[in-house]
């Protein structure tokens, strides 16, 4: 898994939806300091949030972990 792109598919994503950190964390329940780690680089999301990132994303993992 490419962090570098994984961390720029969700900023990009979340983007797309026009949402704020915080408005995806509680879309997702995760906190909105966790969104911004993942979107740092600082910490990666584990299975269980992927799977959840690419439901409300409506994309596949691969898609989410690969170059955009």
């Amino acid at each position: 898994m490419s962090e570098i792109k994984l961390k720029d598919n969700i900023v990009r994503l979340r983007k797309e939806k026009g949402l704020t950190q915080k408005q995806l964390a509680n879309k997702i329940n995760y906190s909105d300091k966790v969104i911004s780690k993942w979107e740092c680089g600082e910490s990666y999301p584990d299975l269980v949030a992927l799977k959840q990132l690419s439901l409300f994303f409506s994309v596949s993992l691969d898609d989410l972990v690969e170059p955009s």
